[in-house]
């Protein structure tokens, strides 16, 4: 009778200790998929960041580029004003001389 308890207990120790082993394996299994879902996730969060920065930068960098276009051609249209207006007096001058030469 007692081989037969000490048998009992050793099968039902076994028995435990397999349980035991399955839901280790079952926790460590659900903790993996857990942390690939949240590698996934972080790695889909850092490529839409980035897309999004680069986004940002492309459009800093047309609006820097349209700015300097814009300086450029008022530049331009500066310079050419000043020319017209040094064209002018130069003409009136020109004028002026050939009334004093006239008179």
């Amino acid at each position: 009778a007692a081989e037969k308890k000490a048998e009992v207990l050793r099968l039902a120790a076994a028995a435990k200790e397999q349980k035991d082993q399955q839901e280790a394996e079952a926790k460590s299994k659900k903790d993996k998929k857990e942390a690939d879902a949240k590698a996934k996730k972080a790695k889909k969060e850092a490529e839409t960041k980035a897309k999004k920065e680069k986004q940002e930068a492309a459009a800093q960098a047309a609006l820097k580029k349209a700015e300097e276009e814009t300086a450029a051609k008022r530049d331009e249209e500066e310079r050419l004003k000043e020319q017209k207006k040094m064209e002018e007096e130069a003409r009136v001058a020109a004028e002026k001389a050939e009334a004093e030469r006239k008179r």
